[in-house]
């Protein structure tokens, strides 16, 4: 603190973002301390959202959360819980009183020497940096006593916002956007009606390992294998073989309080000798922002560019820009809706290329680390089925893990 981080008072709220930003610079001792209180804290919310993630959605879903608000209606609900979410009530309810008892032991030395402490854990951070010059009656109270407390209090009070938008990052991974933060591996089966305005029907089972690196998680790798079957029209025969795999590499560029950013490059293989089957050689640049609009709703606008290159062969040349807008709504107990729409242009062909779809999940798990999901898709015009198909549905499952 005193080499990085001089100019910040204890207790303003801005040394643990000072002593971050230098993660790579201070001490082992401090660098040490730092990771384990980042661990600390996604211990607090895992086990807190494990046993009140369901009632929090039942009970308080219309709470704005931050600054205590969820765990006040936690405890005026608490004839609602069920036991296991009502014993991690009880128990921050216990850290709060601590913490509260503290303060009023400490008040005359916390308005002397902390006037800007605005959470328990810098409240408590201050008192100690300032420990030879706390009162008779402070020391007695032993501020060190309640830290543990104090984590507990700050990490409750303020951890909702950052898990919805691990929520969000979740579901919109499953909808197969650049947006990422876990590294996951996902299954998902799609069938497609009258493709290319043909009687030609296709079934699509595709693997999509996604793999991030980074401090911050701001790379990813990710791959699409997909396996696809043409079912026979006219006199053309069935068809069965690798699809258009595509590699991605991506950039988390921004990170800020509820808003997202995104930059990646797709590059998909000649991967098929058959039409039907595979696609041309493409490169796909892709920039997304995501924004949570509120705790119930985001929006994540994704551009992206596709270009075919190279000998086409068999296929059909590729040069579409498209605008795709994505809702995605948190409904009680971790389900969502999302309305997924890509709005393109065709510029071999000239014309208006647009696509909806409509998906359903659940995320699951302890740390929300499944997601099952099923959807529906359509053409909105009639040029636009011409050129993809009439309609499509399927269904995915993902799991999320960390190294």
């Amino acid at each position: 603190m005193q080499r990085f981080c001089a100019d910040i008072k204890p207790g303003s709220g801005h040394v643990n973002a000072c002593l971050e930003k230098h993660a790579k610079e201070v001490s082992p001792g401090c660098q040490a301390k730092l990771e384990d209180d980042t661990k600390t804290a996604k211990a607090i919310i895992a086990e807190f959202f494990g046993a009140c993630g369901s009632d929090a959605e039942r009970v308080c879903g219309n709470v704005q959360h931050g600054e205590g608000r969820l765990l006040k209606c936690l405890s005026r609900n608490d004839y609602a819980l069920s036991p296991q979410c009502l014993a991690q009530v009880n128990r921050l309810e216990t850290a709060r009183q601590k913490v509260k008892a503290l303060e009023g032991k400490c008040q005359p030395d916390v308005e002397r020497l902390c006037p800007s402490a605005t959470h328990a854990g810098e409240l408590l951070a201050c008192l100690e940096a300032n420990r030879a010059e706390l009162s008779a009656s402070c020391k007695s109270a032993d501020p060190a006593i309640a830290s543990e407390a104090a984590t507990l209090v700050d990490t409750v009070d303020e951890m909702t916002s950052e898990a919805r938008i691990q929520d969000t990052v979740a579901i919109l991974q499953g909808l197969n956007t650049v947006a990422f933060s876990r590294n996951q591996i996902a299954f998902s089966f799609d069938y497609f009606e009258s493709l290319a305005n043909k009687p030609a029907n296709v079934d699509v089972l595709t693997f999509s390992p996604l793999f991030v690196f980074g401090p911050n998680n701001e790379f990813a790798v990710q791959f699409k294998v997909p396996v696809a079957a043409v079912f026979p029209y006219a006199d053309a025969p069935a068809a069965t073989g690798v699809g258009d795999i595509n590699t991605a590499f991506g950039w988390a560029f921004y990170a800020r309080g509820s808003i997202r950013q995104y930059a990646a490059v797709a590059l998909q293989w000649n991967s098929a000798t058959e039409a039907s089957v595979g696609a041309p050689w493409l490169v796909s640049p892709v920039y997304a922002i995501a924004v949570g609009l509120a705790s119930w709703v985001s929006l994540t606008t994704e551009v992206s560019w596709v270009k075919s290159f190279g000998p086409l062969d068999h296929y059909p040349g590729v040069n579409l820009l498209s605008l795709r807008p994505i809702l995605v709504f948190n409904l009680p107990s971790t389900t969502f809706i999302a309305i997924d729409t890509k709005l393109g242009w065709d510029f071999l062909h000239e014309i208006f290329v647009p696509v909806m779809r409509f998906q359903g999940g659940k995320l699951i798990g302890r740390d929300h680390d499944l997601s099952i999901s099923a959807w529906y898709q359509l053409s909105l015009n009639t040029v636009s089925r011409g050129d993809s198909f009439d309609f499509g549905v399927g269904m995915a499952f993902s799991y999320f893990f960390d190294w």
